[in-house]
């Protein structure tokens, strides 16, 4: 007798890395499973907002924001790998086309097959803003050496630049090595995508210096390192 009921697939967890963005889950029949699918598509921002959560791979947990995005693009659908024995299976998908987005909008449908052709109708889209590309970070101008006694005298910008990135929230910092050795973590602030670093420094020698970007979603930028020399005179 041939089976008219249609499977059950859930999604269990998203699994992250640098190099992969993996789905994963369980399906359920009544009598023999046979596959799963699972469609995916991106959305730019663009019109509506939503909150939604973060997806980074560069990072594992999940934070949240504001998103916006366009119209729905047609979705991609593809075979996950399943490893089923008779009424249940686990199965897998690697979400590499999503990859080297940019605060997009990312909606997931999983639908499964089982052994009679019956096919699940899919549920809700599994919906969240995938970002994995760093903040834009550039340098503008940069200091080689100063004097120590004119700089504390009168302090002026060692490094500036530019930032950007998608997701409209992005935190900076300075790793600053002095001559010592010793390295300082400092909280540097962008107005308006420009940033500058102007330090106290409190003694001559060779530094070095570092700037970090990391935007809503985790992903880190660099710049650097820029040796500083800090004479003692003029």
């Amino acid at each position: 007798e041939a089976s008219s009921t249609a499977p059950n697939s859930t999604p269990a967890r998203l699994v992250r890395s640098v190099r992969s963005l993996v789905i994963t889950g369980t399906v359920q029949d009544d009598r023999q499973v046979g596959r799963v699918q699972v469609c995916s598509t991106v959305e730019p921002r663009q019109v509506f907002r939503a909150l939604l959560p973060f997806v980074s791979t560069g990072n594992n947990t999940f934070t949240r924001g504001t998103l916006a995005s366009q119209a729905i693009r047609q979705p991609v659908c593809e075979p996950a790998i399943l490893h089923a024995s008779g009424d249940h299976g686990e199965w897998a998908y690697n979400l590499r086309p999503l990859l080297h987005s940019d605060g997009e909008l990312a909606r997931v449908w999983i639908r499964s097959l089982d052994a009679a052709g019956n096919l699940e109708t899919p549920g809700p889209a599994l919906s969240f803003w995938l970002d994995t590309t760093p903040p834009a970070l550039t340098l503008l101008s940069r200091v080689g050496q100063v004097s120590l006694p004119d700089y504390q005298a009168a302090p002026f910008p060692l490094l500036q630049g530019r930032v950007s990135d998608s997701s409209l929230s992005v935190t900076m910092a300075v790793s600053l090595r002095g001559p010592d050795g010793g390295t300082r973590r400092l909280a540097l602030e962008a107005v308006s995508g420009r940033w500058t670093f102007m330090p106290e420094l409190e003694q001559p020698g060779l530094y070095q210096v570092i700037v970090e970007a990391t935007d809503a979603a985790g992903n880190p930028a660099f710049l650097g390192p820029f040796p500083l020399q800090v004479t003692s005179g003029k």
